[in-house]
């Protein structure tokens, strides 16, 4: 289970230093960031399709603290969609879970417990994503992220940035998973960005196997990740919808 894919990552850098990437590089200030290294898209492009995000009723995650014991189903690379993924919803946004791949129970009031695969990391990172987007990040982080020494200097971010997110349009797109093994993936977590070069953002995250569960890796710097967004097209990722293929 070692299979191993490598993407490099697109920089954008429109004037901004490496140094301020990794000040800035996390996802509650995702707007500021985002406008920052993805050039505007150029005049006369199809503006791209987003993934169909079909409503359905949001079933609440088990409420069990006991082991999670998630089976990790599909463990290629480009994984099938399950045949249950639903959309929650909250403050303007949505964002696919899936009852059988995670998060499966609710921990310390967060969604938790996900399949030991590549599935199970990208949806880790998807939720990640969206709770820290609608939460408080300090909370989210000291739940979510193995301990480091940049891990509270996250816990120190701003919180409540849906608002913004929503008014400029982004919607949860799909995944990429550009590594795997059994204790560590990384995974991107990409979305629809229409003023974006091509129509779609990756935010590249690090997560490892601890208790059971899969949780962030941040740099010793407070970032989530080395370097900048990358810019993927569509057919580069697997979108979230009932199958893909």
């Amino acid at each position: 289970m070692a299979n191993m894919i490598k993407r490099a990552w697109n920089s954008k850098g429109a004037g901004v230093t490496a140094a301020v990437v990794l000040a800035l590089v996390l996802l509650v200030v995702i707007v500021a960031i985002v406008l920052s290294f993805v050039a505007p898209a150029k005049p006369g492009a199809q503006a791209p399709q987003e993934s169909p995000a079909v409503q359905s009723p949001s079933a609440e995650p088990t409420k069990d603290n006991g082991e999670c014991n998630v089976p990790a189903g599909d463990t290629s690379l480009r994984p099938k969609i399950p045949a249950d993924l639903r959309w929650e919803a909250a403050q303007g946004l949505t964002w696919p879970v899936s009852a059988s791949v995670g998060p499966t129970k609710t921990r310390d009031g967060f969604p938790a417990c996900f399949a030991r695969s590549p599935l199970g990391a990208a949806l880790f990172g998807t939720t990640l994503t969206y709770q820290m987007w609608t939460g408080d990040v300090s909370p989210v982080v000291d739940f979510y992220a193995i301990d480091s020494p940049g891990k509270k200097i996250l816990q120190k971010s701003p919180s409540g940035v849906a608002q913004k997110v929503s008014e400029q349009g982004w919607t949860t797109a799909g995944f990429m998973v550009d590594s795997f093994t059994s204790d560590e993936a990384q995974v991107t977590v990409v979305l629809s960005t229409p003023n974006s070069q091509t129509g779609y953002t990756g935010f590249p995250y690090t997560v490892v196997w601890k208790d059971g569960d899969w949780h962030l890796k941040v740099l010793d710097s407070g970032a989530t990740w080395a370097g900048s967004p990358s810019a993927p097209v569509k057919g580069q990722f697997v979108e979230w919808r009932a199958s893909n293929g």
